[in-house]
């Protein structure tokens, strides 16, 4: 039996089924591909793969098709890393929060919020969740990179690489791991080879944490990203020259020459640079 907490979003309406898709694409701000439509009616399915061709659509009178998505679901069962529906609901209380307080401040609005996170280096027990984030990523994903547990695990256990998460929560609930950094040193700087920071938390200031733990841990050290432009990661293309990074031949460079990075004043960030120091070693 399915009740109310089992959907992350609901449209019980006369409108047209595509229209009601729309507002949920936009409402829950995942990707047309990220959906599957099913229905039993032909001219319904129809018409949604006419306006949304990217998105899966599935006869619900086909045995077939419940008989694979039974298998799907036996499938993730095991990977799945958190409760996605928890968590968008929480994600639309807090969307109804900002909206709803829009006249304060940013500090007053965040504020009010009570966000925090905690910056530490990669744990085991993360690995699944940080190849997760990373593959999973498109909008803040400074470069599309793409990966495999076991590249990740490779990065995990080499001195040559560190790589730095984020947690974050609020008023509304834990949001989990919600930022990866991954950064390769090399003979003459440290390479940032993936930055992502999951939709959940655009604006609060975690991907600042995040950059100020490592070059604050790096002090002194040149570190260098680039930022591979795609269809729909504009909301990170800005990320490193807001940050202080200088732009010199396509390379985004922090260096004895760049200020240091401070905190956003809302932000309740955990520990400091010295205590993750101290996990890496």
């Amino acid at each position: 039996m399915l009740g109310p907490d089992d959907f992350a979003c609901v449209r019980i309406n006369w409108n047209t089924k595509v229209e009601n898709m729309g507002e949920l694409i936009a409402e829950m701000n995942l990707g047309v591909n990220s959906f599957v439509f099913v229905d039993d009616r032909v001219d319904e399915r129809a018409m949604v793969a006419s306006i949304y061709p990217e998105m899966v659509v599935l006869d619900a009178e086909d045995h077939a098709i419940w008989r694979r998505l039974k298998l799907w679901e036996s499938m993730l069962s095991a990977a799945v890393s958190m409760d996605r529906t928890r968590t968008y609901r929480e994600r639309q209380q807090r969307e109804s929060f900002v909206s709803s307080n829009a006249q304060l401040s940013r500090m007053g609005l965040f504020g009010q919020l009570g966000l925090k996170c905690e910056v530490t280096p990669s744990r085991r027990k993360d690995l699944p969740r940080i190849a997760e984030l990373l593959n999973r990523t498109n909008q803040f994903n400074t470069t599309g990179r793409r990966v495999s547990i076991k590249e990740v695990q490779s990065w995990h256990g080499s001195p040559e690489w560190s790589i730095y998460t984020a947690r974050a929560g609020d008023r509304f609930g834990d949001m989990g791991l919600v930022s990866v950094l991954a950064a390769r040193h090399g003979e003459h700087a440290i390479e940032i080879e993936a930055f992502v920071l999951s939709c959940r938390v655009f604006g609060y200031g975690i991907d600042t944490a995040v950059l100020k733990v490592l070059t604050d841990l790096n002090a002194g050290k040149t570190i260098s990203g680039i930022i591979l432009p795609t269809s729909v990661n504009q909301p990170c293309q800005a990320v490193y020259r807001d940050h202080g990074f200088r732009e010199v031949e396509g390379r985004w460079i922090f260096d004895r020459e760049s200020s240091p990075i401070a905190n956003k004043e809302w932000l309740a960030v955990q520990g400091d640079s010295g205590e993750v120091a101290a996990e890496l070693e």
